[in-house]
């Protein structure tokens, strides 16, 4: 994967990926809402800026569960990345067998988010972005 580093936090990075033509989102360690809430404002206009229609978002260095409750995440930012051109959301789930059920349950909950799959490694999230 040859990348560009868009975005760089202790909590996570963001990266485009020109060759396979997606964004790269990998979190890292424990984040809170306000961590989760300012690195995807900061995404929107990147997302908006290159027009790629798929991210690859990898949570298998977060440590913790995913939290459903973040209120920006799950009534606006799925919905506005849809509207900026996301199709494709491939979830990388970390190995916490909890974190994984929360994650698939919040997922069914969204109404207007690009289609989003969830995967146990890379090289299956990867290989379906490439076929969408």
């Amino acid at each position: 994967m040859i990348t560009e580093r868009l975005i760089q936090h202790s909590y996570a990075t963001f990266d485009i990926d020109h060759r396979n033509e997606w964004f790269y989102l990998n979190w890292i360690g424990e984040k809170n809402e306000i961590d989760i809430n300012e690195i995807c404002a900061q995404i929107l206009p990147e997302i908006r800026k290159y027009g790629f229609t798929k991210v690859l978002n990898d949570n298998r260095s977060v440590t913790g569960i995913w939290n459903p409750e973040l209120k920006y995440i799950t009534d606006e930012w799925f919905r506005d990345i849809r509207q900026a051109g996301i199709r494709h959301f491939a979830w990388i789930s970390n190995e916490n067998f909890i974190h994984r059920v929360i994650l698939e349950s919040f997922i069914r909950s969204l109404q207007g988010a690009p289609a989003i799959r969830v995967f146990d490694t890379a090289e299956e999230a990867e290989a379906w972005l490439r076929q969408m």
